[in-house]
């Protein structure tokens, strides 16, 4: 799959002027994740998400609803890349850590799974898990 993305360039009157952006465009995704996220092994988060580029958004979308719901509560969002070799199955982290006792916490991850999460795709949600 190729993904093609533009940045806008030059603004003259009612017209932006677009230029393509090449393979830095996922370094950069990548580097924008890592001022929302606290990244530990950075090169198999990277190597995952070259493999499902169409996660980058998801992710940069979640931190959004992330903060909407937990707010002021959130110590740290970790992401983490996830192998399971006995299953042969790989997956990308979000954890959440607060300073919530467990019971609250888990409480609003269930408003954000409510309000959010279960509206994704499945195929996204295999990829992607939320926890607290």
């Amino acid at each position: 799959m190729t993904v093609t993305l533009y940045k806008r360039s030059n603004y003259s009157g009612d017209k932006y002027s677009l230029t393509k952006s090449s393979k830095d465009i996922e370094r950069n995704s990548i580097d924008a994740l890592k001022e929302i996220y606290v990244i530990n092994d950075d090169d198999s988060v990277k190597e995952f998400l070259d493999k499902n580029i169409h996660l980058l958004e998801v992710l940069k979308e979640a931190h959004g609803k992330i903060t909407d719901i937990f707010g002021n509560n959130i110590k740290e969002l970790f992401l983490e890349h996830f192998i399971d070799p006995e299953e042969d199955f790989q997956c990308i982290y979000i954890k959440v850590i607060t300073d919530l006792l467990v019971g609250d916490g888990l409480e609003l991850i269930d408003k954000f799974y409510d309000k959010y999460w279960l509206n994704k795709n499945a195929d996204i949600r295999r990829l992607v898990s939320v926890m607290v």
